[in-house]
């Protein structure tokens, strides 16, 4: 059964009036004493464990930083989760669980958190974590880092959205040291999720005394840096691998199984490797998938949190019109792509399956309409509209991807798609390392690239948020009034419950997708891996769970 696209006009009313007038609606909330929580370790139903100086052989990218307030990018953060910790973590079964805090309450308003900090915490260096590392962490994130601005925008701390607009200060974000072992953190509007956006690395802790001693060096190599996780960098060759140990000050070194970690790099091929005993995982190519399980294997697919799309940029003189995206967005055909690449599943819509359940255990997507589906002929009535409007006949399209076979591939045959059901319409492939293409699409430089978005926390707003108008990471251009509404609702006003928040969601994403046409789906990733069967507690489908230290060899 497909879903009521319409909010209750009372609801809508009261939405939008609650988002002009600055109040917030409550609806069905609750509120929370506060009582400490105390959180598990994690730890606690871990099989026996054998100390045998085990190794993990992944292969992995190399970090592009090892500075947290810089650090965007998955494989940087894929280190800085291992090698650093923040107030809580994700376990193997994907709940929250202790990091440097073991307990928290809080207010019965939902507006202020109190942590409270294990005393066995220690930097590499033995010497202890302490509340006033997290208040030099986030007042240094909040002052030096676009890049994750969203995520403090999402984490709603009080007056950031001062400081971003240059009404206060570093000093002025609601986090404070009581003492130094409970730390405070002060919110504007409660925050369902924030417990998951802590999880990031952007959010741990920083030693103030390294980067003060390392200047611009800070987070460029071993040296300049310090860490509190469950292992540290012994070795680092770079081109070739890095080398993590576990690290003995670590608060529960004792509980972990894997003595080190090899990350070897790219290019590296991993199906062979796997085979040659190189590699304990890695993930596979579709074709090897099949090779491996008519090989006798045990190959795994799954999905991840990752949706892959065409972007545009409406900056563009042509491509600002909507019926000329439109045109773009129902010109070529998806699930072919992903036929046959295998990479994943065939996406019409933004908010990725599998991901985001109800309090029945519900998939968001189970009852949700799709968006921008293939159809050449209505294609063809968007272009002649868009080619009068613009009073155009042609128009060279350049399409941005990234330097790999996969991605020219996808590329090779929009262009084919586009230029048969469209005419009219050129389009020349542009390549790019992936850096470059970061740098270019951050700074305006490019019409229509292949780009894709994994969740920075476990909310459907981390997707949504950044097409807002005033999202740093909204590289498109994209403005509406309508979409700006609702994301600040939601930012503004979280005390909805779950059905509601819901029913916003999909308004937000039909106003992006079906009315705008801000971006085109084109699949959700798909990941595929191997993984010998003596390691356990492995998780490859969760964007944000890539914390090992739960995973056992047996």
């Amino acid at each position: 059964m497909k879903y009521s696209n319409i909010i209750p006009k009372t609801l809508i009313s009261v939405l939008i009036l609650s988002f002009f007038l600055g109040t917030t609606y409550q609806a069905n909330s609750k509120e929370a004493d506060d009582e400490i929580i105390k959180l598990e370790s994690g730890f606690e139903n871990l099989t026996s464990l054998d100390y045998d100086n085990e190794t993990l052989r992944i292969l992995q990218s190399e970090p592009t930083t090892l500075d947290r307030s810089l650090s965007h990018d998955s494989t940087s953060n894929f280190i800085l989760n291992n090698i650093s910790e923040g107030l809580v973590s994700y376990d193997q079964d994907r709940k929250i669980v202790a990091g440097v805090a073991d307990s928290y309450s809080l207010s019965a308003d939902q507006l202020t958190y109190t942590f409270y900090l294990r005393k066995d915490a220690k930097w590499n260096d033995g010497s202890p974590v302490t509340a006033h590392d997290f208040v030099y962490s986030w007042q240094r994130l909040s002052e030096m880092s676009s890049n994750n601005e969203s995520l403090l925008t999402a984490a709603n701390i009080k007056n950031y959205k001062s400081i971003l607009e240059g009404n206060a200060t570093k000093e002025d974000l609601g986090v404070s040291a009581i003492d130094d072992y409970k730390l405070v953190v002060e919110l504007e509007k409660p925050v369902p999720y924030f417990l998951s956006l802590l999880t990031s690395p952007n959010f741990a802790p920083i030693k103030e005394e390294m980067v003060i001693t390392s200047g611009d060096r800070y987070g460029t190599d071993l040296s300049h840096i310090a860490y509190n996780g469950p292992y540290r960098i012994e070795k680092w060759y770079e081109g070739q691998y890095l080398l993590l140990t576990k690290n003995p000050h670590y608060w529960g070194s004792e509980f972990i199984d894997i003595e080190n970690i090899k990350i070897i790099a790219p290019p590296l091929y991993g199906y062979d490797a796997f085979l040659k005993n190189e590699l304990d995982t890695t993930t596979l190519f579709y074709n090897d998938f099949i090779t491996a399980y008519f090989s006798g294997l045990s190959p795994i697919a799954t999905k991840n949190d990752a949706i892959f799309y065409l972007k545009f940029n409406q900056n563009d003189d042509v491509l600002k019109n909507a019926n000329v995206r439109k045109a773009i967005a129902l010109g070529f055909d998806n699930s072919y792509i992903v036929n046959k690449t295998e990479i994943g599943h065939p996406a019409n819509y933004y908010i990725p399956s599998g991901f985001f359940k109800d309090n029945d255990g519900n998939d968001f997507r189970q009852d949700n309409v799709e968006f921008l589906n293939y159809d050449k002929n209505l294609a063809r009535k968007y272009w002649n509209k868009a080619q009068t409007e613009l009073s155009i006949e042609t128009y060279t399209l350049e399409l941005l991807t990234f330097d790999n076979i996969i991605s020219l591939n996808i590329a090779d045959y929009i262009k084919d798609e586009l230029e048969n059901n469209l005419p009219g319409l050129i389009v020349n492939i542009v390549q790019q390392p992936f850096d470059v293409k970061l740098d270019l699409e951050k700074t305006g430089q490019y019409a229509c690239s292949i780009g894709g978005w994994g969740m920075d926390y476990n909310d459907p707003l981390s997707y949504l948020e950044i097409f807002s108008s005033n999202s740093t990471s909204n590289d498109v251009n994209y403005s509406n009034p309508k979409y700006d509404t609702i994301i600040q609702t939601l930012l503004s006003s979280v005390t909805y419950n779950q059905g509601e928040r819901w029913e916003l969601f999909r308004l937000a994403e039909k106003q992006l997708l079906q009315e705008d046409a801000v971006i085109k789906p084109i699949y959700q990733a798909g990941t595929y891996y191997l993984v010998k069967p003596n390691i356990k507690n492995l998780i490859q489908e969760y964007g944000m769970n890539d914390s090992l230290k739960f995973v056992i060899i047996e």
